[in-house]
């Protein structure tokens, strides 16, 4: 019985191992060349598809069943061809880019709207706010904060069924410190957050100095 479970321990963090140092896991987790799809994709579907089948891999290897290698190539190859993180990555990139430099000139127009309140500046602000925010860039944020939202829970729930072994090893420790600068509190998803609030308050304050602000608001931090 002993000799039993060494073999599935062994056999565990094999299998775990392979994954995250595998060609297939490297691509999918890289900055990608390109961004993600203001709508949902089959990137997205196979990508997730491909992360949730791996805690359905290690469960099996802890009941000793048999795994279908045709199977975990398929969601291998997933991973390949759809880089979902690495498109997530790109995408909060150039986002939080554009967010920080259009902040950036809300704030400075906050004087637009200084009493007597001059009605083209109104017009001009409510368009651009409609056009640019309601309508463009809050979608898309959405969109994002929604997208990694779920690949740090799928991301992050494997890398916490790491056997106890691989945890003192020096690819788990790469892993997870790559995870803290996509997902940590000072990290690329915090810095988004962040970036998005900067951006709600900036419009807050200038819609209200021009008595634009809706009854119902747009705005989500």
């Amino acid at each position: 019985k002993l000799a039993l479970q060494r073999k599935r321990a062994f056999k565990y963090q094999m299998v775990w191992n392979a994954l995250f140092g595998s060609s297939e896991f490297q691509t999918f987790a890289s900055l990608s060349q390109g961004v993600m799809a203001l709508n949902s994709t089959i990137v997205d579907t196979n990508g997730m598809q491909a992360l949730a089948y791996w805690p359905i891999v290690l469960t099996s290897i802890i009941n000793d069943q048999q795994i279908d290698s045709n199977i975990l190539e398929q969601h291998m190859q997933k991973l390949l061809f759809n880089p979902l993180l690495g498109q997530w990555i790109h995408s909060v990139h150039k986002t939080l880019t554009t967010l920080e430099r259009t902040s950036l000139r809300i704030e400075a127009n906050s004087t637009l709207c200084s009493n007597p309140i001059s009605e083209p500046n109104r017009q001009r602000i409510q368009r651009v706010f409609y056009k640019f925010y309601a309508n463009d860039m809050q979608p898309w944020i959405a969109r994002l904060s929604q997208t990694g939202q779920a690949l740090e829970s799928q991301v992050q729930g494997l890398v916490n069924k790491a056997p106890q072994p691989a945890r003192q090893s020096n690819p788990y420790r790469t892993l997870t410190q790559y995870l803290d600068r996509l997902f940590g509190t000072q990290g690329l998803d915090f810095q988004f957050k962040s970036a998005i609030l900067r951006q709600v308050r900036a419009w807050r304050k200038l819609l209200t100095l021009c008595q634009l602000m809706p009854s119902k608001t747009n705005l989500t931090p």
